[in-house]
Order: C-alpha cells, then structure tokens, then sequence
C-alpha cells in the first residue's frame, strides 16, 4: 500500500459511522478494507489513487521484499506484506491477499503495539516503530488515498 500521511487519531466515542460498499475488485477491496479499520479511529475515508497504485505497482514488480522510497519522490507511506506457500500461491486471489494483508499482517498484528498515548502526537515514540509501523499508516488520519498493488514472484 501507498500512501500519504499525517497524525492517527484515537477511536470514535460514539458518532455515526458511514457505510462501506462491499467491494467487488481489487482496487475497491484496498479501499474497504483500510476504511473499515479507519472508521475505528475516527479517521477520514480514503479513496482509490490510480497514480499511488502504478508506484506499488513498480515497487512490487521488483520482487525485492523491501522498503523503496525513490520511486516518484518517495512523498508517500509504504506498507509491505509478502506471502509464501509450498502450493501455488499464484491460486490465492489479489483481492484476497490485499484484505488479508490489511486486516491480519497490518492491522490486528499491530493495534495493540500503538499505545492510547500516541494518538495525536505529531512524534510517538518510536522505539517500537517495527511494532505498529503498518498499522499507524492504515489509519494515518492525513491519509487521504491508497493505491495498492500485489505482484507474484518466483523462489526466493
């Protein structure tokens, strides 16, 4: 995932939440799947950014499981996720590794790292970045657009 960034914000107290359209692609499911988490924390809804897509799209392409922040200016938040299998992981849809990356490896393996005293502050600590790093960036209350891309890739 691709995208820019400001300050999380903490969870709603008790305001209506909008209603998500279930997603029906690849680009919709990146969509759904950030804002169902940001809804959580009272950030803003983000949508789909064509131009954020084509950079992950370079990016994944490589096949080079890293962080790349000199594609276009490196303006941008960065989430990875990688998935390996003995089986043909080819089979698993895009969508499917999208939300799965989103909800599993970013969000729920993370929220808890993000301490209460963090939201809000333009500078958390971060000695423990490795530890809600993905998280932060999925509910990033500057974020305004995601653009995602998946790319299968041999061994090793």
């Amino acid at each position: 995932t691709v995208s820019s960034s400001t300050i999380p914000s903490a969870a709603p107290t008790g305001s209506s939440l909008p209603t998500l359209s279930t997603p029906t692609d690849y680009a919709s499911t990146g969509v759904y799947y950030h804002n169902k988490h940001r809804m959580n924390h009272s950030a803003p809804l983000t949508t789909w950014n064509s131009a954020q897509a084509l950079i992950a799209a370079e990016i994944a392409s490589s096949c080079i499981f890293a962080h790349n922040m000199t594609v276009s200016g490196g303006t941008y938040g960065q989430n990875l996720a990688a998935y390996g299998s003995t089986g043909a992981v080819q089979s698993i849809p895009p969508p499917l590794m999208l939300a799965t990356s989103i909800v599993n490896q970013w969000y729920y393996s993370e929220v808890a790292n993000f301490l209460p005293s963090y939201y809000g502050e333009a500078t958390p600590d971060m000695s423990n970045f490795a530890g809600w790093g993905h998280f932060s960036q999925v509910v990033w209350k500057g974020s305004t657009s995601v653009g995602c891309a998946s790319q299968s890739c041999g061994a090793g």
